[in-house]
Order: structure tokens, then sequence, then C-alpha cells
């Protein structure tokens, strides 16, 4: 459902404490954001790093003519 603009500030407000934390580190580590926040993504991801094409991709070559199906 829709979240609530209270809970969306409050969301708002720790993402921008993270992403400042996450500078902070690239700046301590001498490493671009980018890579520090990717790597960090990568760390704590459901999908492992795992890019969510590549798992598609695999499925699909399992399952063509399922889902050609439905296209």
């Amino acid at each position: 459902g829709r979240v609530p603009d209270s809970v969306l500030t409050v969301l708002t407000e720790g993402f921008n404490e993270i992403d400042e934390m996450l500078s902070k580190l690239a700046a301590r580590v001498k490493m671009p954001f980018h890579q520090v926040s990717d790597r960090y993504v990568r760390l704590h991801s459901r999908t492992n790093g795992t890019n969510l094409w590549n798992m598609y991709s695999m499925y699909f070559a399992k399952n063509m003519e399922r889902e050609l199906g439905r296209l």
C-alpha cells in the first residue's frame, strides 16, 4: 500500500544519514562514493550481488517455451 508521508520523511532523513556515512567512509578509504555504496548493496542484498537480469536469463533459458507463451 501507500506509505504515509510521515514515514517517507523519516526514511528520507535516514537515507540522507546513510549517504553521509558512506561519503565519509569513501573519503576514509579513498574510494569513489559509488564503489563504496555498490559494495555495501552487494554485501547486504538478498540476491548476494547477482544481477537480476542474469537471474532471469538463466530462468528463461530453462523455461523458454513457457516464457515465450506468456508473451
